[in-house]
């Protein structure tokens, strides 16, 4: 339809300039210009159209700046088809009803979607290119005009202005102009190839300074704008643009600044890292403006009025009709669609709250007056995000400097900018960056509009309470690109070009080879496979150059025609090298054969010169070849020339046999004859069948023939079979190796041999034959060679039953050791079987010989030694030993167990030499051995003598003990004496219990407890004497308190056992005492202390405390229950009573740590016990009431005074058990 209607444009243009005027004819003719590509006028003017509206909005804006290039980025080639409708309309003033996108155009742009999804997309170069800027009026206007709305209501279009504000931004409005229908293949080759890969839409921004210097802001200045670089404010709203100071620092309004806090009542803090976007240009847009004391009456998009303090955490509010920017663009390939990236740097002002303002990226398309949104993403710059919908990369704070803060008093913003310029407070962070995916516009949409706003008017991460302004959403001109892929128009292109090249490829490839048609058709392929599967528009351009350089080399007849030639001549090289190698032929042969060839291949070529088609070539090709191989000579005057030299030479032969007779000659040489007359008759029918294999069969049948025609001799070879015979029986009965029975059957098998070769001469055919009976016969007689194996296994049979009556009767050994040497005898006769089955199967006599003679010495070899009896003696021997050993008192249990350890290693030690021994000679020696060494490990001792040793050793320390008290010399003679005395004490002490000792034990313990103590006598001057006294002291006092403690009354074994090892403990904790002690006063107090700790160990007699206690608990309860005034009640709660005193000083008893603590808590508890004395007060209750009309007054008045006397006595009982139980 877009075609047809072109055509008629055409129409109507070429009517409309035989009927206008000039000027409107002028009008036309360059609207034709446009239909004819030829670019003269630019696809962006028809950004030049406005509405009255907004040129009424726009009357104060600034003047513009006029660009001086208005020429678009990329220039379409001429077409005369499918122009741009935006061009014709520009170009067509006054002509508006008929293209109503026009007035779609001028209609007012719809409020956007808020729809948010994640993005993601690959990361590109940044690239820009200078254009000249425009007033933000002008712009605005601009602007308004390319957008396109949702569907509204059509109205009349005001007069559209001139073209000029359009041409400022060239770059965002470049259309594709594609190639008419019936454009070539090359023609939409060449638009592919200079086709650009992408169309840079956007660079205004990217020259950012150049745009600002068009703008009156002042330096270090925020200014509002609502157009800059053909950037729109949204919705009619506005934004800022910041310039830099004179010294090159962005505003304070554009870092954020907050109260102090920590109790700081009198600075502003002003957080220099938070204020983090790309400073490299001087200029920088803010998309969003936060309420601070400044702006407090102006709406924030939340209605709420300014708060002083207490705001929410996180909070930081957006006013109203700070929307963000947008811009519009024409969608390059408008029939095919098209893919935009749009990517910039980010970052952010500041941060409340970990909350930082988060951006907002929309794309929209307009496709017939009506718009969609087709993307739309919202993104923190403080985090990194990577996904199918975009790539974002974080914006980095600086970690060098915080903060900087400053009095409140001071409010004026160029203080605070002062601040700024300092070195140490410059802001020092890294911007992020956000890039989108490859967003695909559909074809059919005209148009499509990016807009940047907040994400989050609630949170834009900046302070609320400065007097002064506060911005945000930073957007900066480095790195900012709208990018238009044009992989869309590529594929249109690619489609175009593939229909046409299969559309004429039969014609194309009429002089292809197959393989330049198979490698062209790969190249259409992979054409189709880059449409079918999407590809970049580089490798469009690829695939369709490369198919079209294969195209040009298509048409290859003269290749093809020379190729068929080339065929036939190698053809005919081969046939003729095949001629000359064929042995068959003669010389005559072969040279006629040639000149055959050769005349077929001379016909061959021609006709491949005067063919029309590649099939006919191949066709002329194909006879021609055929027809050259077709020259197969046969070869018959050789085969003849071979037959006849043979019967030749085969009749001289018999001629000369000197074995054959007249009339065996004569036959003979008939049958040559014959042989030769029928292969003449077959190589005639061979020639004349063109066989060359049946001239061979006859030359070889007949020479066959000749020589298979020999007269054959039988008797001299039937002789030597006899003769063999003969010869074979004289050596089976020389043998001595077989037994009659061997040899007999070696004989018939010989005689069997003979008969059968004898038999096969006779039947022999030819003396071949005859020859080879002869010598096989011979060869099976010799090879009868029997072997002799009855006599070896009689040999080894005898020799295994005489070795086995040797062993049964053998009354040294025991059943088991007869029965293990039977068993070798028997192994050995299995194993000579085995080896002599083998032999004869292997036909070897040595073999057979070798393995009788191993069985004989295998069987003889086996001579069992008696062992078992001897490890019994052995044992018998041990027993004997350590009966002695248990039965000698003199020795110790240490001495008894060693003594029995070493008899049961003297019985080992000989039992593995027993194990080890070859013969019975070195068994009985082992044995001997054996009893000797455990006989001698024990000789009984004497405990008499061992008591007199130790009488003599603790004289021995007497006499040392009494002359070191002697050499004392600061000792007095009754000091000297006194102690002599205790050492003779001492050493009699010892001796009695030397002589009360029952065993080894015993003595060596009483002897070195009486050196102990004889040693303990004397203390010489030195500080090791000291010592000696005091351990000998201690070990008096131990044993003194041992003793005591054994004599302790009521004590269990128990307690007594517990307190002889506390008392143990104490000696010997003092011991080590005294044994680190570095002087006497040490020693002293170690013994001390030593002899204190021995004293104070008395052993508890708990067990009988507690028994006393519950007997007399017992013993109450019998008298409570003995107790016949008291009720039942009284009874149970006195024993209740009784047995909580009791339970209460067994308790006491348990926790007593001495026994003057548990005789306490025993006397405590029999007095408590005893203390429970119940009064029965029920039976008295009774026992006082009134009996009605049987006792005098008098009695009356007796019984009230018992019962008052009663309850005084009650109350004196109570009062003496609670004292008592205090």
């Amino acid at each position: 339809m877009f075609y047809s209607e072109k055509d008629d444009r055409e129409k109507q243009l070429r009517f409309s300039i035989r009927k206008v005027s000039f000027g409107a004819a002028s009008v036309a003719v360059a609207a034709l210009y446009l239909f004819m590509g030829s670019g003269a006028v630019s696809a962006a003017e028809a950004q030049a159209i406005q509405s009255n509206e907004e040129v009424a909005a726009d009357k104060d804006s600034e003047t513009e700046k006029k660009s001086e290039d208005p020429q678009l980025t990329y220039a379409a080639p001429a077409a005369k088809e499918q122009g741009s409708a935006t061009n014709t309309e520009a170009g067509d003033e006054g002509k508006q009803d008929s293209h109503p996108e026009t007035k779609e155009e001028e209609a007012n742009s719809s409020e956007r979607s808020e729809t948010t999804t994640k993005t993601q997309s690959d990361e590109d170069s940044v690239s820009g290119d200078s254009s000249s800027p425009k007033s933000e009026g002008e712009g605005t206007r601009s602007e308004e005009a390319s957008s396109k709305p949702k569907v509204r209501k059509r109205r009349d279009a005001d007069p559209a202005p001139t073209a000029t504000a359009a041409d400022a931004d060239p770059d965002a409005h470049q259309t594709y102009e594609a190639p008419g229908d019936g454009a070539s293949v090359d023609t939409l080759a060449n638009k592919l190839q200079e086709l650009p890969e992408t169309v840079e839409n956007e660079k205004k921004l990217a020259n950012i300074d150049q745009v600002g210097n068009t703008k009156t802001i002042n330096q270090g200045e925020v200014k509002e704008f609502g157009e800059f670089g053909g950037w729109k404010a949204v919705n009619g709203g506005k934004f800022a643009v910041a310039t830099k100071t004179d010294r090159g620092v962005f505003p304070i309004e554009t870092v954020n600044t907050v109260r102090s806090s920590n109790g700081d009542t009198m600075h502003y803090w002003t957080w220099v890292k938070e204020s983090v976007f790309d400073r490299s240009n001087n200029y920088a847009l803010f998309l969003s403006k936060v309420r601070t004391q400044k702006n407090k009456n102006e709406q924030t998009f939340d209605g709420t009025n300014y708060k002083t303090d207490n705001e929410s955490n996180g909070i930081s509010k957006g006013l109203k009709g700070f929307n963000g920017i947008e811009k519009t663009f024409k969608v390059y390939g408008q029939q095919v669609g098209s893919n935009v990236t749009i990517e910039f740097k980010t970052g952010y002002t500041g941060d409340i709250d970990g909350r930082k303002a988060n951006y907002k990226v929309e794309l929209k398309a307009n496709k017939d007056g009506a718009e969609k949104i087709l993307y739309t993403v919202t993104f923190d710059p403080s985090k990194n995000l990577t996904n199918e919908n975009m790539t974002v990369t974080k914006a980095t704070e600086d970690k060098n400097k915080q903060y900087f803060s400053t009095l409140r008093s001071h409010t004026e913003t160029s203080t605070y900018n002062a601040e700024l310029e300092k070195n140490g407070n410059r802001p020092q962070g890294i911007p992020g960056k956000f890039k989108s995916k490859l967003i695909n516009i559909p074809q059919g949409y005209t148009d499509y509009t990016v807009s940047i706003s907040s994400a989050d008017n609630q949170h834009l991460g900046m302070g609320y309470q400065v007097p002064w302004q506060h911005y945000a959403l930073p957007v900066t001109g480095e790195g900012f690109k709208v990018t238009q892929d044009t992989r869309e128009v590529a594929k249109d292109l690619s489609q175009k070009v593939y229909n046409k090249l299969t559309q004429q490829k039969e014609e194309d490839t009429k002089w292809s080879t197959p393989e330049t048609q198979a490698d062209y058709d790969v190249r259409l392929q992979k054409i189709k496979e880059k449409i079918d599967f999407g590809a970049s528009t580089g490798d469009y351009k690829t695939v369709v150059r490369d198919a079209l350089e294969k195209q040009r080399q298509l048409n290859e007849e003269q290749q093809i025609k020379d190729k068929a030639k080339d065929a036939v001549d190698a053809k005919l090289k081969e046939k003729e090298a095949e001629i000359d190698k064929n042995d068959k032929l003669s010389p005559a042969e072969k040279d006629k054969a040639k000149d055959a060839a050769k005349k077929a291949a001379e016909d061959a070529k021609q006709a491949i010169t005067d063919a029309q088609t590649q099939d006919e070539v191949t066709k002329q090709e194909t006879e021609g070849t055929k027809a050259i191989g077709d020259v197969n000579p046969i070869g018959t005057d050789m085969a003849v020339d071979a037959i006849a030299a043979a019967a030749a030479k085969r009749m001289a032969e018999i001629e000369d046999d000197e074995t054959l007779s007249e009339d065996e000659k004569t036959a003979a040489k008939e049958e040559v004859a014959e042989a030769v007359r029928k292969a003449g008759e077959a190589i005639r029918k061979a020639k004349q069948a063109k066989n060359q294999d049946d001239v061979d069969k006859a030359q070889a049948d007949a020479i066959s023939e000749v020589n298979a025609i020999n007269p054959v001799g039988k008797d001299k070879a039937t002789k030597a079979i006899e003769d063999k015979l003969k010869e074979k029986e004289t050596e089976i009965d020389n043998n001595n190796k077989l037994s009659p029975r061997e040899k007999e059957a070696a004989k018939k098998q010989a005689q069997a041999e003979a008969d059968k070769a004898k038999q096969a001469i006779t039947d022999a055919q030819t003396q071949d034959e005859v020859t080879k009976q002869e010598t096989e016969g011979t060869k099976a007689i010799g090879d009868v060679n029997p072997i002799g194996t009855d006599m070896a296994v009689d040999a080894i049979a005898a020799a295994a039953a005489r070795r086995m009556a040797e062993i049964e009767d053998d009354e040294t050994l025991s059943e088991d050791e007869k029965t293990a040497a039977k068993e070798e005898v028997a192994e050995a006769v299995r194993k000579a079987g085995e080896a002599i089955r083998k032999a004869k199967q292997a036909k070897n006599q040595d073999d057979v010989d070798k393995a009788q003679e191993d069985a004989l010495s295998e069987v003889t070899a086996v001579k069992p030694v008696a062992k078992d009896k001897a490890k019994a003696d052995l044992e018998k021997a041990a027993q004997a030993e350590k009966a002695a050993i248990a039965a000698d008192k003199s020795l110790t249990a240490a001495q008894r167990a060693e003594k029995e350890q070493a008899v049961e290693e003297a019985r080992k030690a000989a039992e593995a030499k027993i194990d080890s021994a070859e013969d019975a000679d070195k068994v009985a020696e082992a044995k001997t051995a054996g009893v000797t060494a455990i006989e001698g490990v024990h000789t009984n001792g004497d405990l008499e003598a061992l008591k007199k040793a130790a009488k003599a050793d603790l004289e021995k320390a007497a006499q040392a003990e009494k002359a070191a008290i002697a050499a004392d010399k600061s000792l007095t003679a009754a000091q000297r004496a006194e102690k002599e005395q205790a050492v003779e004490e001492a050493r009699k002490a010892a001796e009695a219990k030397i002589d009360s000792a029952e065993d080894a034990d015993k003595v060596a313990e009483a002897k070195t407890a009486g050196v102990t103590a004889i040693e303990g006598v004397h203390t010489n001057g030195d500080l090791e004497a000291l010592k000696k006294a005091a351990k000998a002291d201690l070990a008096k006092k131990l044993a003194d308190k041992l003793a005591a403690i054994d004599n302790t009354p009521n004590a269990t074994k128990e307690e007594k056992d517990a307190a002889k090892d506390r008392a143990k403990q104490a000696a010997n904790q003092a011991i080590q005492a005294i044994n680190a002690a570095s002087d006497q006063a040490g020693v002293d107090k170690a013994q001390a202390e030593g002899i204190a700790a021995i004293a104070a160990v008395n052993p508890v007699a708990k067990d009988k405390a507690k028994e006393a206690v519950a007997a007399k608990l017992k013993e109450k309860e019998a008298e409570i229950d003995a107790n016949a005034n008291l009720s039942d009640a009284e009874k149970a709660a006195a024993k209740e009573q009784a047995k909580a005193a009791a339970d209460k000083a067994i308790q006491a008893i348990d926790a007593a740590s001495d026994q003057a603590g548990v005789d306490k808590a025993q006397a405590d508890g029999i007095a408590a016990v005893a203390a429970v004395n119940p009064v029965a007060k029920d039976k008295a209750k009774e026992a006082a009431l009134p009996n009605t009309g049987s006792r005098s007054d008098s009695t009356t008045a007796a019984l009230g005074l018992l019962s008052i006397f009663g309850a005084v006595g009650l109350l004196f009982s109570k009062k003496k058990k609670d004292d008592e139980e205090a």
